[in-house]
């Protein structure tokens, strides 16, 4: 009986150890899926001219808000105008860069189902013997 319940206590610890490396594991997919994800939202971002513009404009726009700032109050009209012109051209940055986004997604999207449906792959995997080790 000692026998049984000691090989059902391990399979339970086993069970555990099993549920927390499973978890530690998805973090581990996540976080490095991560940087991969953020880096193709900025190349693609940073590829789009529209958005290059509109990042510009909205810099310098807040650098003559700062301006009218060392001038007057925020009370004042002109002050008033840039604030206005600055939330307008965020709402159009906020736009064009979803987007973007969008049209990545979709671009990949019809990638992987090309490279899915197609008998040779579109990208060729690389035989481990053809990779340079240090």
């Amino acid at each position: 009986m000692d026998t049984i319940a000691r090989l059902r206590a391990d399979q339970t610890a086993a069970a555990v150890d099993t549920e927390r490396l499973t978890a530690m594991e998805k973090t581990w997919q996540s976080e490095l899926a991560g940087p991969a994800q953020a880096r193709a939202a900025r190349e693609a971002l940073a590829a789009n001219p529209l958005v290059s513009r509109l990042r510009e404009q909205l810099a310098e726009q807040e650098t003559q808000l700062a301006g009218l700032r060392l001038k007057y109050t925020d009370e004042h009209r002109a002050v008033k105008d840039a604030q206005r012109a600055i939330e307008q051209t965020r709402t159009r940055l906020q736009e064009e860069t979803s987007k973007a986004l969008a049209n990545k997604i979709c671009w990949l999207g019809r990638f992987l189902a090309r490279e899915a449906s197609s008998k040779e792959p579109i990208i060729e995997p690389v035989p481990d013997a053809d990779i340079k080790r240090p």
